[in-house]
């Protein structure tokens, strides 16, 4: 399936909703797809997170290594695409087994 482009804006628009995980999986891959691709975007979203985290972090006195957290949420982002695209492929190749099954009754009950 064809990865729709999003523009830089989209895409820093995206940021809040990415780090609250509120993107659609559509909205994930799209986003995801263009943070892996913009380095620029991908700054933006280091920054971003790196404030909000950080500030959280501070408010809970608790060890802060920022960029390994960020990397493990892009980490857990990529893993959720997969696992999604996995259960949507897993998904029709049942819908084409139900159909050939079907074909087969169909096939079976006029003979």
């Amino acid at each position: 399936m064809k990865i729709k482009e999003i523009t830089c804006r989209d895409a820093i628009h995206s940021i809040p909703h990415f780090m609250d995980h509120t993107l659609t999986k559509t909205e994930l891959r799209e986003f995801m797809h263009h943070i892996e691709n913009c380095p620029e975007c991908k700054e933006e979203l280091s920054i971003q997170y790196l404030v909000k985290q950080g500030l959280e972090e501070l408010d809970d006195n608790g060890p802060i290594d920022l960029q390994a957290d960020l990397e493990r949420t892009l980490s857990e982002a990529k893993d959720s695409i997969r696992k999604h695209i996995r259960f949507r492929n897993a998904a029709i190749i049942a819908e084409l087994l139900a159909m050939v099954a079907l074909i087969v009754i169909l096939v079976l009950s006029l003979i």
